[in-house]
C-alpha cells in the first residue's frame, strides 16, 4: 500500500473505505492493483491527448509509483493509495481504509485507475475528475457505488496493441516498457484481437475476456465512510519512561483473540527413476496453484518454460507463477542435476483455506538434451486439496512416453548446443520457434549423438517401461509442538501487555520444522511493507526474534535467528521461507520453515530426537523469545511443548487409491473408499490374519486383534464389503 496519511489535530477525520471487486467472469480479465485518489481537481487523463508518464506507466505495466508522484506534485489532492499487491483475479476483492479530513477541502472528489490484464495498454480510469464526489462543501460524506463496464475500457495510445507475448503484460512479457511505442492520444479501446489470430482470446485462460461482449463488467468500486468519534481522537497516554516491571491493574485495551493460519505441512519427494547410465533431470520446479498453466500442446512455450526446457533455469517460470496471481507457493527441488536413483525433497507451508493451492504442477528439463523436458500440461490433473481443504496425497510416475519437445530449439545434439553434453553457455542452440509436442527420442545410436556416449548408454527414453521420475506429495508430519508466549515466562521482567501463540510441525524426514506464530501487542512494522511503524510508541518495536536452546526458567543460546537488528549473525536465518503478515485485527503472524539446510547457529538435527519423543504437554528444550526496545532481554517468551497429532481424514484421488496401514498409534480415516477399486497395504510386518474388521454404527473399523489398536475407520462402508481381496 502506497499512501500518505494527513496530519490532523482535531476530530474531523473520516474513516473512508474503498472496496474494489473484479466483476469479470471466470477466464475473464484481471486488473492490476487499483490506484485511487481523493482530491479537488486532479486530472488523470484527457481523451484524445497523450497520457502523462504516470498514466502511461500504469496503463502499460500496472506501476502506480509515477502517478502517485504526479498526484503529490499537483497539490490538488489530500491522499492516494494502491489497493492490492498482485493482479486481481475475477471475483477477487481488495480494500483499504483511508483517514481523510474533509475540512481541508482537498478531498471532495474520487479518482480511480487500473490496467486491464492481459493487454498492451488497455486500462480503466475516470477522465472527468469531478464525476465522483465524496464530500460536499460542508464536509458531509457522499457514498459511491461505481460499476465499470467493458464499454468504458480505454486505450492509452502509448503502445501498439499487437498482443505479442513478449510485449503484452500478463501474457508473457518479462520486462516493463517493452512494447512497440505508439505516441497517440487516449481513446476508447476497441477490444482484443479476434479469436483465431493467435492473441489473448485464443488462450483458454482468457477465453471469456472479450470485454466488448454485451453486459461485460470490469469492476465494482464502493466508497463508504465512518466518522471517528472524539474519544478515538484522544492522544495516547504517555508511554512509561522505564519498562513496566509490574503487571497493569487493567489492560489498556482488550486483546484480540489470537488465531493461527490453517497451514498444512506438505513435503514433495522426487526420485529419478531412470536406469544406470540413463537420463538426469535438472532441479524440479513445482507449484501449488488453482489454475496456473505451464504449457499448451501445439503452442510456443512461455519465456519461463523455454528457459527451463533449454537450460534448466527456473527463475523465469517462478516469476510467471508469481505474476499470474493463480498460485500460492512454488519452489525448486535440488541445486544440481539429479542423477538416476537420486531423490530430492522440499517441504512447504500451504494454506488450503485460501483456495489458491488446490492443484500441483511440476516441470524439469531432461539431461542431456536440447529442449526435452517433462511437465504436466493439464493444470487440473493433480489435485492436492479438495474444496473443503482436505489433503489428497499424490504419487505420480512420469514415463518416457510423456517426454516433451519444447519446440524452441533444434534437437541437433551437437555438444556445444546440448545441455549436459558439452554446452558451456545457456541459450546457445539453434532457434526453432515451434509449438510443444511429444518428444520423438534422441538421435539413433551410430549418429554421434547422446546415445553413443557410454555415460548415457541407457538413456533411450522411448524404450519400453522407461521411467523418468516418481513424484510423491505427502503431509506426514512426525511430531507437533505448540507454545503460548507471554511476559511471565521471561527470566527477567517481561511485557505484560503482549501475548502470542504458535504451532510447529516436524516433517517425517526430520529435516524441516514448519512454524506459525501470531503475536498481539508488539510492533513488527519495521519488517512489513515500507517499514512504517504500526504504533506511535517506539517501546513496543520488535528488535529481535529467535528460537533459543534452553529449558523453562533459564536463558539459552540462539538456535534459529529469524529477526535481529542487534546482532547480524543471528538475523535472516530463515529468509528463504519467512513471511510476516499484519492481520486486520492488529495482530501479526509469522510463518516459515526451520530447515536443516538453513544457516542456523545450532542445527535442527540437534533437537529432532527430543521433538519426536515429546509427550503432549511436555516441555522441550526450545523456546521462542521476542525482544523489543523496552525489553531488550526479551518481552515475551514461550516454551515449546509436545502436542498430539490428530490425523486428518483421508480422501483418495478417485482411481485405485492405496491406503497404507501400520501399527503406529494413528488411525487412518477414509472418507471415500470404493470397494473393488481402492485397496489397503499392511506395513511393519502386519498380516491380514492379525486383523479384526467390525461395524461401528455406519462405519467400518479395522483393528489389530491382539492390541485392539484401530488402524483405520471407513466412513459409510459396511463391514461385509471389506474382505482379504481388499488388501494387497
Amino acid at each position: 500500500m502506497s499512501n500518505r496519511e494527513p496530519h490532523v489535530t482535531e476530530s474531523q477525520l473520516q474513516e473512508v473505505t474503498v472496496t474494489v471487486t473484479n466483476l469479470a467472469p471466470h477466464a475473464g480479465t484481471f486488473q492490476t492493483p487499483f490506484w485511487v485518489g481523493f482530491h479537488n481537481g486532479f486530472d488523470t487523463y484527457d481523451r484524445g491527448r497523450p497520457v502523462s508518464p504516470g498514466a502511461e506507466s500504469l496503463a502499460e505495466d500496472g506501476d502506480t509509483a509515477l502517478i502517485t508522484e504526479e498526484f503529490a506534485f499537483s497539490e490538488q489532492g489530500q491522499i492516494d493509495g494502491t489497493l492490492g499487491d498482485a493482479p486481481i483475479a475475477p471475483g477477487e476483492t481488495v480494500e483499504h481504509t483511508f483517514l481523510i479530513d474533509p475540512s481541508q477541502g482537498n478531498a471532495n472528489f474520487f479518482n480511480y485507475a487500473s490496467m486491464i490484464l492481459p493487454s498492451n495498454d488497455t486500462w480503466i480510469a475516470n477522465g472527468n475528475e469531478f464525476a465522483h464526489q465524496v464530500f460536499d462543501e460542508e464536509g458531509n460524506f457522499i457514498p459511491l457505488d461505481i460499476t465499470v463496464t467493458g464499454e468504458q475500457a480505454l486505450d492509452a495510445g502509448s503502445e501498439v496493441n499487437d498482443e505479442i507475448p513478449e510485449n503484452t503484460a500478463f501474457f508473457g512479457q518479462q520486462m516493463p516498457d517493452t512494447g512497440v511505442e505508439q505516441n497517440e492520444g487516449v481513446q476508447l479501446a476497441e477490444g482484443f484481437l479476434p479469436p483465431g489470430s493467435g492473441g489473448i482470446l485464443d488462450d483458454p485462460m482468457f477465453a471469456n475476456a472479450d470485454y466488448t461482449a454485451e453486459d461485460y463488467e470490469f469492476a465494482r468500486i464502493q466508497v463508504t465512510a465512518e466518522p471517528i468519534t472524539d474519544s478515538a481522537m484522544e492522544p495516547p497516554a504517555e508511554p512509561p519512561s522505564e519498562p513496566m516491571m509490574e503487571p497493569s491493574a487493567e489492560p489498556a485495551s482488550e486483546s484480540p483473540e489470537l488465531q493461527l493460519p490453517e497451514l498444512e505441512q506438505v513435503t514433495v519427494a522426487i526420485t529419478n527413476n531412470a536406469p544406470h547410465a540413463g537420463t538426469f533431470q535438472t532441479p524440479f520446479w513445482v507449484g501449488f496453484h488453482n489454475g496456473f498453466d505451464t504449457y499448451d500442446r501445439g503452442r510456443p512455450v512461455s519465456p519461463g518454460a523455454e528457459s527451463l526446457a533449454e537450460d534448466g533455469d527456473t527463475t523465469l517460470i517462478t516469476e510467471e507463477f508469481a505474476f499470474s496471481g493463480q498460485g500460492q507457493i512454488d519452489g525448486t527441488l535440488g541445486n544440481a542435476p539429479i542423477a538416476p536413483g537420486e531423490t530430492v525433497y522440499m517441504t512447504f507451508n500451504v494454506d488450503p483455506s485460501q483456495g489458491n493451492a488446490n492443484f500441483f504442477n511440476y516441470a524439469s528439463m531432461v539431461l542431456p538434451s536440447n529442449d526435452t523436458w517433462i511437465a504436466n500440461g493439464n493444470e487440473f490433473a493433480h489435485q492436492v486439496f479438495d474444496e473443503e481443504g482436505n489433503f489428497m496425497p499424490l504419487d505420480i510416475t512420469v514415463t518416457g512416453e510423456q517426454a516433451l519437445d519444447a519446440g524452441s530449439e533444434v534437437n541437433d545434439e551437437i555438444p556445444e548446443n546440448t545441455a549436459f553434453f558439452g554446452q558451456q553457455m545457456p541459450d546457445t542452440g539453434v532457434e526453432q520457434n515451434e509449438g510443444v509436442q511429444l518428444a520423438e527420442g534422441f538421435l539413433p545410436p551410430g549418429s554421434g549423438g547422446i546415445l553413443d556416449d557410454p555415460m548415457f548408454a541407457n538413456a533411450d527414453y522411448t524404450a519400453e517401461d522407461y521411467e523418468f521420475a516418481q513424484i510423491q506429495v505427502t503431509n506426514n508430519s512426525s511430531a507437533k509442538l505448540s507454545s503460548t508466549l507471554d511476559g511471565a515466562q521471561e527470566v527477567e521482567a517481561g511485557d505484560d501487555r503482549a501475548t502470542g501463540i504458535s504451532e510447529l510441525l516436524l516433517n517425517e524426514r526430520g529435516d524441516a520444522l514448519s512454524y506459525s506464530l501470531t503475536v498481539s501487542g508488539l510492533d513488527f512494522g519495521a519488517f512489513i511493507g515500507d517499514g512504517t511503524a504500526q504504533t506511535e510508541y517506539t517501546g513496543d518495536d520488535v528488535t529481535r526474534l529467535h528460537i533459543h536452546d534452553g529449558n523453562r526458567g533459564e536463558n539459552g543460546d540462539v538456535a534459529l535467528g529469524i529477526i535481529d537488528l542487534v546482532e547480524p549473525a543471528a538475523d535472516g536465518q530463515d529468509s528463504d521461507d519467512l513471511t510476516i503478515t499484519m492481520n486486520d485485527d492488529g495482530t501479526t503472524t509469522l510463518t516459515g520453515i526451520w530447515e536443516e539446510s538453513d544457516p542456523t547457529l545450532i542445527g535442527l538435527s540437534e533437537f529432532t530426537d527430543e521433538i519426536n519423543h515429546a509427550a503432549p504437554g511436555e516441555d522441550i528444550g526450545l523456546y521462542w523469545n521476542i525482544h523489543t526496545e523496552d525489553f531488550p532481554g526479551g518481552a515475551i517468551r514461550g516454551q515449546l511443548q509436545g502436542q498430539a497429532i490428530e490425523p486428518d481424514p483421508v480422501t483418495g484421488n478417485g482411481v485405485g487409491d492405496r491406503y497404507a496401514l501400520a501399527s503406529d498409534g494413528e488411525t487412518t480415516t477414509v472418507t471415500d473408499f470404493e470397494d473393488g477399486l481402492d485397496y489397503f497395504t499392511l506395513e511393519g510386518g502386519l498380516s491380514f490374519g492379525q486383523l479384526n474388521i467390525v461395524q461401528v454404527e455406519q462405519n467400518t473399523q479395522i483393528n489389530i486383534i491382539d492390541t485392539g489398536e484401530v488402524l483405520a475407520e471407513l466412513t459409510g462402508i459396511s463391514v461385509e464389503q471389506i474382505t482379504e481381496v481388499d488388501f494387497a
